[in-house]
């Protein structure tokens, strides 16, 4: 730092120049030293102004650059003919500290952003092959494999033995593991989920599955044409219309629970498909369900009959054929009378 400052005061420190007091006071006279060498006092010049300065103010300018850059910094030509040939100013000083700061500050913008830049590619170069390395460990990790997923999905699926009396239907069984079958099952294909089903039949449910099916194979099948095949099988063999009536015959016993009576009824609403029941169809049910005296046997028989066949038949029809079917009775009785 003090070579600087001595190659500094050597450039400035030109015959005829002013010297500036320290702080930068008022300028010394061009011509101060000749005329106190005329009056007999002794050549006396003020310490260096820049030494000066350096001493009294903060880290200056000379310092900084001293530090963070090679020892000598080049004065542009057009300045350093200004201060060999004429007198320096205040503010041609000003100016020459003004355009090594600018100098500075452009060299620490360029050489900060590539330092920051180095740790971030550093860290991309890193976490790239750590990223690109977990999708092939969890792939080893976690191996597919379909014979195991059925493996583990069929200890959890009890075995399916058919009893319509105690109620035991594929409908009801099924409706248990669905779930299992659509999510569980989800990673497997169609043919897989249908291997699983078939599986967990009873040794006798399988057997009468596989007649049914002749010629056809399991294979030949989809999962949901196999569920219905299962549940048209192995399920009750009940219209819709004696569903409808049941639940309108439907009665709480002396020991029977609310809750228990609650759950049947439910039940028995569910497989009444309220919503898919038309107004006459309500009509006809009713009118059926009030022929309970045994005269009225007969007529119950052809109602039933005659309502399953045509679903969409009207009150006003099944009046009309009661009336058809006493007219008959009638006439059987006089033919049978007079025999």
């Amino acid at each position: 730092m003090e070579e600087d400052q001595r190659r500094l005061s050597q450039q400035f420190d030109v015959p005829g120049t002013a010297h500036l007091q320290p702080g930068f006071g008022p300028p010394f006279q061009p011509n101060g030293a000749t005329l106190d060498h005329q009056a007999g006092s002794p050549t006396q010049h003020p310490p260096s102004h820049i030494t000066a300065s350096s001493s009294q103010h903060p880290p200056s300018l000379f310092t900084a650059s001293s530090s963070q850059h090679p020892p000598s910094l080049p004065m542009p030509s057009s300045q350093t003919n200004l201060y060999q040939s004429g007198e320096p100013t205040m503010l041609q000083l000003i100016q020459l500290m003004q355009q090594v700061m600018t100098k500075l500050e452009q060299q620490q913008s360029v050489s900060q952003p590539q330092s920051a830049s180095q740790p971030q590619q550093q860290q991309q170069s890193v976490s790239q092959p750590q990223s690109a390395s977990q999708p092939q460990q969890q792939h080893h990790q976690f191996p597919f494999n379909p014979e195991q997923i059925l493996d583990s999905l069929a200890r959890n699926i009890t075995e399916f033995r058919f009893d319509a009396d105690a109620g035991v239907t594929f409908e009801k069984c099924y409706s248990r593991y669905e779930d299992l079958f659509v999510r569980d099952a989800a990673r497997i294909d169609d043919a897989a989920k249908v291997r699983l089903l078939l599986r967990k039949l009873g040794p006798l449910e399988h057997e009468r599955y596989v007649n049914y099916i002749l010629p056809q194979k399991p294979r030949d099948f989809t999962l949901e044409a196999t569920i219905a095949k299962l549940k048209s099988i192995f399920g009750k063999t009940e219209s819709l219309l004696t569903k409808r009536y049941k639940c309108m015959q439907l009665v709480k016993s002396k020991s029977e629970d609310f809750l228990v009576y609650a759950c049947r009824v439910n039940r028995a609403c569910v497989d009444f498909e309220l919503n898919g029941m038309s107004e006459e169809q309500l009509k006809c049910l009713v009118f059926v369900c009030g022929l309970k005296e045994e005269t009225d046997k007969d007529f119950r028989v052809k109602l039933l009959t005659r309502i399953e066949e045509r679903p969409d038949i009207t009150l006003e029809q099944i009046s009309a054929e009661c009336n058809r079917i006493a007219n008959l009775k009638r006439e059987n009785a006089m033919i049978t009378g007079t025999s």
